[in-house]
């Protein structure tokens, strides 16, 4: 009898593991090649969790901003907003050169309208695609993650941060 209740229990409990995990279990679809891990061209390992991607450190508000690493799958830019009072994309103040689809590094974005007086606490850069024209309208497409959502990162403007140059990125 005593084998009979342990055995019954254990399938019990197996089958709410079963029951309530298995949501847990299921992979969600992505992108080709998001998930595995690959090599910079500095040697590092990077974990890429889609083709599109962007990290910026805090920095000093300046009239050129570095964008440190920005991974694109298709050719397009880095664009700085302002932000809103939610942290969503705001005004435009800036975009990169045309990106190829590719890891860059240390992009530079000239503000276009640099005042020091009125320097924002918050800056956010996002990938926009190319039409196809080679030059930044702010009609160009917001490339998206695996998910489907605009790439963005969210930085600070900070008057005591370092050159954004010298700041090494480990993954």
């Amino acid at each position: 009898m005593k084998k009979i209740s342990l055995i019954l229990i254990i399938i019990i409990i197996i089958a709410g593991a079963w029951y309530f995990g298995k949501g847990y279990f299921v992979s969600a679809p992505a992108s080709e090649n998001a998930g595995e891990t690959s090599v910079t061209e500095t040697g590092m390992m990077f974990a890429k969790l889609g083709g599109n991607a962007v990290y910026v450190v805090d920095q000093r508000y300046e009239k050129t901003m570095i964008v440190n690493i920005a991974y694109l799958e298709r050719p397009g830019f880095v664009v700085l907003h302002e932000t809103t009072a939610d942290e969503k994309p705001g005004k435009v103040v800036g975009f990169s050169k045309l990106l190829s689809e590719t890891e860059n590094k240390n992009v530079e974005i000239v503000i276009t309208d640099h005042k020091t007086s009125s320097a924002p606490k918050m800056l956010l850069a996002m990938l926009h695609e190319d039409n196809g024209d080679g030059i930044f309208q702010e009609s160009d497409p917001a490339l998206k993650d695996v998910s489907g959502n605009p790439v963005w990162m969210v930085f600070s403007i900070d008057d005591k941060a370092g050159d954004p140059k010298e700041i090494e990125i480990m993954f």
